[in-house]
């Protein structure tokens, strides 16, 4: 790894804590919004549309009926693992996936986080716990927060963990869109981008987060489909644009670092194929590749043409063309 590629990971992995940090800001700096300019509350639009999509409230449904040990399943993802989720997911994204692809991640986790907490500011929404604490109620910026399910945890381990933070948070009515959601499902597109073969587990974890956001009455259903909805915008965006093509022979990210092509030397010394073409190549479908008015034959394929060890001229750059250094 050149010294280049050394100072592009670490500035995307730096830009991955950095977006932790501006979406803290972002909700802190909500504090000095003066609430006379600040939008109206709303406190029946979510379970409503809930309603008259769904025919039914699935997070009162969800929540209802508690017990310890649906107590603990539901903390383990939405207390322990969601906070942690994003930087392993960017270490596996280091580790397995080409270069250039971290960076992506990074950037597209960054823009989610800017994206939910505006719509968060402007469309402020009450999650499942007011209705339990306030009633029906008026909603007003004064009002405190709540750790909802998550105080059943609090009083199983004798902390103030979330009975201290929540009522504290700076943007109690961010309800919608799912941010939670948002995360799980932008990490389990990128992870099953990069090991499609295990999609369905990266499902069941989404799915399992849903679930424990309704249950602990956090969130309604339509948050989640909102931050999931989200999450699938930005990440269609990023993969069709700037996200490396992956190859399922290649297990690390050493693989895809060296040139291993034994191309004929009799024409110039850079070609360049599209990034169809490039698929074609990979699958042994064509023998003839011809770019810009140069034309390659390829009379015999090495096996090892079948991986997709092709260097990218910038890290940055977008797929749609690589560049063959013969």
């Amino acid at each position: 790894m050149n010294s280049e590629e050394v100072l592009i990971q670490s500035r995307a992995s730096l830009s991955g804590v950095l977006s932790r940090l501006m979406t803290k800001n972002e909700e802190d700096s909500c504090l000095f919004i003066p609430s006379s300019i600040r939008p109206h509350i709303w406190i029946s639009i979510l379970p409503t549309l809930e309603n008259i999509l769904y025919g039914v409230r699935l997070s009162s449904l969800l929540s209802n009926h508690t017990h310890f040990f649906l107590d603990i399943l539901a903390w383990i993802p939405y207390g322990i693992v969601h906070f942690g989720a994003p930087f392993v997911t960017a270490i596996i994204i280091y580790l397995f996936s080409p270069s250039g692809t971290l960076p992506v991640f990074a950037k597209s986790f960054g823009y989610l986080n800017l994206i939910g907490v505006i719509i968060q500011l402007l469309f402020p929404c009450s999650p499942p716990w007011y209705e339990t604490v306030y009633g029906s109620q008026l909603a007003n910026y004064s009002m405190g927060g709540s750790a909802g399910g998550l105080a059943r945890i609090d009083n199983f381990f004798g902390t103030k963990l979330y009975t201290s933070t929540f009522p504290a948070s700076p943007l109690v009515f961010g309800a919608f869109p799912s941010l939670h959601s948002g995360h799980a499902t932008l990490e389990a597109l990128f992870l099953s981008y990069i090991f499609p073969k295990t999609t369905p587990y990266f499902i069941i974890y989404v799915l399992w987060l849903w679930w424990c956001t309704m249950y602990l009455t956090h969130h309604y259903f339509v948050d989640l489909i909102g931050g999931s909805c989200l999450a699938v915008f930005i990440f269609y965006i990023s993969s069709y644009n700037y996200s490396s093509h992956i190859c399922s022979r290649n297990i690390f990210r050493r693989d895809y670092h060296s040139i291993i092509y034994d191309l004929p030397k009799t024409e110039p010394e850079i070609s360049k194929l599209s990034f169809v073409q490039y698929n074609l190549l990979e699958d042994n479908k064509i023998n003839e590749i011809s770019h810009d008015n140069h034309r390659h034959s390829f009379d015999i394929l090495p096996n090892s043409l079948h991986t997709n060890k092709l260097p990218k001229s910038s890290l940055f750059s977008i797929w749609d063309e690589e560049t063959l250094v013969v």
